[in-house]
């Protein structure tokens, strides 16, 4: 799916975060609701190659990053490989574990694709290891 928010002067807005998501505007909500609930900040930041992306940090670390798709938003989580046998444990990511154990190189990429229909747990697991993973 393409990016909704792609013109630099247009900068993203609770109205049209909504209008791009739809059924699944309750989603984004939820999301940023557990990313400050951990003491992240959520900034919207404009990329050139990227669009409009949110990211959100915790002091200097990165948590994750965001971005609203037609019907969905996308919630990315970077992991050092030092971390793959913590995500390798963690049960309630039993559907990630391939994708982990496949993941090569330094860095352990997650995307999470959450619609009306998602289940949260993913996520509210991932902000929580993130948020600890140091």
């Amino acid at each position: 799916m393409s990016q909704a928010f792609n013109e630099e002067a247009t900068p993203p807005t609770a109205e049209s975060i909504a209008a791009a998501l739809g059924v699944a505007a309750p989603v984004w909500a939820t999301t940023v609701a557990a990313l400050e609930g951990v003491g992240a900040t959520v900034e919207w930041r404009y990329y050139r190659d990227g669009g409009w992306l949110t990211k959100a940090t915790k002091r200097s670390q990165t948590i994750a990053w965001l971005r609203v798709e037609p019907g969905h938003l996308r919630v990315t989580f970077y992991f050092a490989a030092r971390f793959r046998e913590l995500l390798l444990d963690e049960v309630a990511i039993a559907t990630l574990h391939e994708q982990v154990a496949a993941a090569t190189g330094r860095t352990i990429a997650l995307s999470l694709e959450l619609s009306e229909a998602s289940s949260l747990d993913q996520l509210l697991t991932l902000v929580a290891l993130k948020a600890r993973a140091r």
